[in-house]
C-alpha cells in the first residue's frame, strides 16, 4: 500500500509513480536491447491512435507505457505522445514477433475470444501485417 498514490485529479486514479520509481530501482536502468530473450512492449499512442513498439531504449520507460490502463494507472506523455496500454488498440500483438524469428510464440489474450487466433500458426506464417504501428 505504501506504493500506491491515489489520485483525484490526474487522468487515472493511481498515477503509479511510486510503484515505478521503485521499477525503475529494481531494473537498475537496463535496457531492452540488453535483455537475454527478445522483449516488445506495446503502448498505444492516443493521440495517434497507432501501435507503438517498444524493442530498444529503457525496459521501465516501455514497462510504464504499456500498462497504463486509462481512468486507473495514468497514461504517461513520452517523446510528445500520450502512451497508455498497448491492448486498448490490439488485445494480443503478436505482429512484432514476425521480425524476432521466435521458436516459440507465447500469446494471451483477455478477452476469451480465441477464434481469431485458432490456427493462426507462427507469426511470420500468419501473414501478420504492422498497419499502424510507430516505433519508440
Amino acid at each position: 500500500l505504501r506504493l500506491l498514490d491515489p489520485s483525484l485529479s490526474s487522468p487515472g486514479a493511481i498515477k503509479a509513480e511510486k510503484v515505478f520509481a521503485k521499477v525503475r530501482e529494481l531494473l537498475g536502468g537496463v535496457l531492452i536491447e540488453d535483455l537475454p530473450i527478445p522483449f516488445t512492449a506495446v503502448a498505444s499512442d492516443l493521440f495517434a491512435g497507432r501501435e507503438v513498439w517498444f524493442q530498444s531504449g529503457p525496459a521501465d520507460v516501455a514497462i510504464r507505457a504499456s500498462i497504463a490502463i486509462p481512468s486507473v494507472i495514468t497514461p504517461v506523455m513520452h517523446n510528445g505522445r500520450l502512451l497508455a496500454d498497448g491492448g486498448l488498440l490490439n488485445p494480443v500483438p503478436i505482429a512484432p514477433l514476425a521480425a524476432a524469428s521466435a521458436d516459440a510464440t507465447v500469446a494471451v489474450s483477455l478477452g476469451g475470444d480465441r477464434k481469431g487466433l485458432s490456427g493462426a500458426g507462427p507469426a511470420h506464417e500468419s501473414g501478420a501485417l504492422c498497419p499502424g504501428v510507430e516505433w519508440a
